[in-house]
């Protein structure tokens, strides 16, 4: 039993995690993606691209979405930790670190922000992609409100020395 302000908020942090993988998704179109994004993620081989017509005011619109849910996130976080009684126990708490990796990625991109001539930085180049990519983390925020996915975390948590031992002889049988 939550009260219904508990309940509301756990809706309104539902909301905002599936707007924000919709505003993801959305934003690897080419026709909304960033100029940034179309650098880092050119997949031409030597062949001309084809032009792709732009929509300014979507791409707009969609870096307000992210901008906005990111700093729900944050401040969702922040208030979290703020209201922990105990503060290490909370920054080690599983469902803690998926939140602080799915917000971490949009903080390390202001980092890199200025290195936007992806030809100058060269392996930064490579970093930034990565940080990029790191966005789908919001996805896992998910997990906080699935019990189902619970419980899978929990599992995967309890068995991480066999999982791995099964990760090695898997690397190992394709190499």
């Amino acid at each position: 039993e939550t009260s219904w302000a508990a309940q509301t908020f756990s809706f309104t942090s539902m909301s905002v995690v599936i707007i924000s993988t919709i505003t993801f998704i959305l934003s690897t179109m080419p026709q909304l993606a960033t100029d940034l994004d179309l650098i880092l993620f050119d997949n031409t081989t030597g062949g001309e691209a084809l032009p792709v017509e732009r929509w300014q005011k979507g791409i707009i619109a969609l870096k307000i979405v992210d901008e906005l849910t990111m700093w729900f996130f944050t401040f969702e976080y922040l208030t979290r930790l703020a209201c922990s009684p105990n503060k290490l126990k909370f920054v080690k708490g599983p469902l803690n670190i998926v939140d602080l990796l799915a917000i971490l990625p949009y903080f390390l991109s202001f980092a890199v922000e200025e290195l936007k001539d992806t030809m100058v930085i060269g392996r930064a180049g490579k970093v930034l992609r990565l940080i990029r990519v790191m966005r789908i983390l919001r996805v896992l925020k998910l997990v906080r409100h699935f019990s189902g996915l619970q419980s899978l975390l929990f599992t995967m948590q309890q068995g991480y020395q066999e999982l791995g031992l099964l990760m090695v002889l898997l690397w190992v049988i394709v190499i």
